[in-house]
């Protein structure tokens, strides 16, 4: 074994054992650079023209929402995690007032990929999550959002039962109407 100490203290801080394992006693264990993380290539078993084995990224915490003309009751914020590309919103969103008849907007915490059709890697790479609504004027079956591929935005889309769906606009919110939103998408970087 090999083994770190507080020159201090003299408490082991971190050991390198015979069995190839490391153990960090107390404390992080920091990438010092960026795109620079834990390399998984070990097990590369996956898409290779447009995989990683790279997980070079972890990051939570809390974004100011931004919509098209959309009046909300409090300063909103959305709360997120995102793990490589992988990124999960959550966020509440309660109207105030009248609204105006621009379609629905919100902003995200990061750019999602684009699409790309002309090959495999990205091929319509998006996201479609259910809402839980209150009050919302939703037509026969209710809401979803829509991560729009290549821009910081989502959408809300109503969702009928014959299979008819459209982009929202602000108008269908009235005052005290509620929407509780999560869904994961896939980030451009």
């Amino acid at each position: 074994n090999v083994r770190f100490i507080n020159g201090s203290s003299f408490a082991e801080t971190m050991r390198v054992g015979t069995n190839g394992n490391i153990t960090i006693q107390d404390g992080d264990l920091v990438i010092g650079t960026a795109g620079h993380g834990i390399d998984f290539s070990a097990t590369g078993d996956g898409f290779a023209a447009a995989g990683s084995e790279l997980l070079d990224d972890y990051e939570e915490g809390a974004y100011n929402l931004s919509f098209n003309g959309f009046s909300q009751q409090t300063v909103s914020q959305g709360w997120y995690t995102k793990v490589g590309r992988l990124c999960y919103v959550t966020t509440f969103i309660h109207a105030s007032g009248s609204q105006n008849s621009n379609n629905f907007t919100c902003s995200l915490p990061f750019t999602p990929a684009s699409h790309s059709a002309s090959n495999n890697s990205g091929y319509y790479i998006g996201s479609i999550g259910p809402v839980m609504h209150y009050r919302v004027d939703t037509g026969t079956a209710g809401l979803v959002t829509y991560v729009t591929a290549g821009t910081a935005t989502f959408r809300l889309y109503e969702v009928n039962t014959d299979g008819d769906w459209y982009w929202i606009t602000n108008n269908q919110f009235s005052s005290e109407d509620q929407a509780w939103i999560s869904f994961t998408y896939v980030t451009a970087s």
